[in-house]
């Protein structure tokens, strides 16, 4: 009986030691996928930041582009403006000097 009790026991044992070793391996494949995981979200963070930094950099390259094309409006108005002036002042002249004839 002692015999039986103790083959019992020593199978439960093994079985035990089985599934520790079971779950070792199951530990050891799930901190795995957990540092893949863990990579994988820090490649992807970093990609978006990377995204987020380009798009800001077009976003401030378009703004830069804007204010350019409004600087060189205004100049080309004020240009426009100044030889409308020039020529009414000159139209206004020669009428002056015609009317004097």
């Amino acid at each position: 009986m002692l015999t039986k009790e103790l083959e019992l026991a020593r199978a439960g044992n093994e079985q035990t030691k089985d599934d520790l070793q079971s779950t070792t391996m199951n530990v050891q494949e799930l901190e795995k996928a957990l540092k893949q995981m863990e990579w994988q979200l820090t490649d992807e963070r970093n990609m978006n930041s990377a995204k987020v930094q380009e798009l800001e950099s077009k976003i401030e390259q378009v703004i830069q582009s804007k204010k350019r094309a409004q600087e060189s409006f205004q100049l080309k108005h004020a240009e426009l403006d100044r030889y409308v002036r020039e020529k009414e002042a000159a139209l206004v002249a020669s009428k002056e000097v015609s009317a004097k004839h």
